[in-house]
């Protein structure tokens, strides 16, 4: 098994490594804000708009 994983490239190898270690890559920026979006829609909290998100940063700044 190892003479065959020499012949992938280096992200084939680094992707076989963590599959046998049962480990998840590690995921992209983007993919783990899409999964963030996803669990507050499912959760019914509405999202934020940009006035609100500026207001959810100033209050917790201690902003007023």
């Amino acid at each position: 098994m190892l003479t065959l994983a020499r012949r992938l490239d280096l992200d084939q190898q680094r992707l076989l490594l963590a599959q046998l270690a049962h480990e998840v890559p590690p995921r992209s920026l983007a993919e783990q804000l899409a999964h963030a979006r996803s669990q507050i829609v499912a959760s019914g909290l509405p999202l934020l708009d940009r006035a609100g998100l500026e207001a959810e940063i100033a209050e917790r700044r201690g902003e007023r």
